[in-house]
């Protein structure tokens, strides 16, 4: 995860347009696991920085028992999981195009934000580490 917001490409570059360091705040951010609803991958508080990432161990970020993909993702698998914590991420940032609305048509919008702006890297780091 770091190496996709640490390096330069499009998903950082995107990302460090809203406000803060992408990279800075990934490093220092809390991930804790908070059971949910198995549609929900995970939730954070918008632009807040030091607030936890909480990861649904029921979702799929884990690959819960009915949990679905996460855009081209299957639950639970390495592309699932970048593209969880990237919004997750983009939230806290502020990223441009974001929609900071607590609402599921919100989160899906907002998920293929993500992906348009970071799935090629996502891909290349899924390729490198063999997932």
């Amino acid at each position: 995860m770091l190496n996709i917001v640490g390096d330069k490409n499009t998903c950082s570059d995107w990302l460090n347009q809203g406000t803060g360091n992408a990279y800075q705040i990934m490093s220092n951010v809390p991930i804790i696991k908070e059971t949910a609803d198995p549609s929900v991958g995970a939730s954070t508080m918008a632009g807040d920085a030091k607030s936890p990432i909480n990861v649904n161990p029921n979702g799929a970020f884990y690959n819960g028992p009915v949990a679905p993909t996460v855009g081209p993702y299957q639950p639970g698998s390495f592309g699932a999981r970048m593209t969880i914590l990237i919004h997750e991420l983009a939230h806290k940032v502020l990223a441009p195009g974001m929609d900071n609305r607590p609402v599921i048509e919100n989160s899906n919008a907002n998920t293929q934000l993500v992906l348009q702006h970071c799935r090629m890297v996502i891909d290349q780091w899924s390729f490198i580490l063999n997932k």
